[in-house]
C-alpha cells in the first residue's frame, strides 16, 4: 500500500495497519488528510453547547443532536433544511385519536349510569 511501516509497528497489534491507514490519502483521489471538514461540520453545535451550558438531561441532548445535524446534512446534500423538515414532518403516521371518556375511565361509567 503506502510506505512500510517502520520497525516498531512490529510490536504492536493493529499498528501496522493502522500506519498503513495513514497513507490512503496519497494514494486515493479525493480524500483529505485532515479532518477539517469533520471540525467545521461540528464547530456550530459545540459553540451551541458552550454558550447555552449544556443540556439538562438525555433527552434535551438527543434533541440537540438531531436538530443540529439537519442543517449541516442537508447542507452536505445540497437541500434546503426547512423543505426537508415539512417533508419529514409529512412523513410522520397521524397521531392516535383518544377513545371517548366512557372507555377510557370505567369509574366514569358507573357515575353516570
Amino acid at each position: 500500500m503506502g510506505a512500510p511501516a517502520p520497525s516498531w509497528c512490529g510490536g504492536l497489534p493493529g499498528a501496522a495497519f493502522e500506519y498503513e491507514a495513514l497513507w490512503t490519502f496519497c494514494e486515493s483521489p479525493g480524500i483529505d488528510p485532515t479532518n477539517n471538514a469533520a471540525e467545521r461540520a461540528l464547530r456550530h453545535a459545540v459553540i451551541m453547547r458552550k454558550t447555552q451550558l449544556g443540556t439538562q438531561s438525555e433527552k434535551g441532548s438527543l434533541w440537540i443532536e438531531r436538530i443540529c445535524s439537519v442543517p449541516e446534512t442537508c447542507r452536505l446534500q445540497d437541500r434546503s433544511p426547512l423543505t426537508y423538515l415539512i417533508d419529514a414532518h409529512h412523513r410522520l403516521p397521524a397521531p392516535r385519536s383518544f377513545p371517548p371518556e366512557s372507555r377510557r375511565n370505567p369509574a366514569h361509567q358507573a357515575d353516570t349510569a
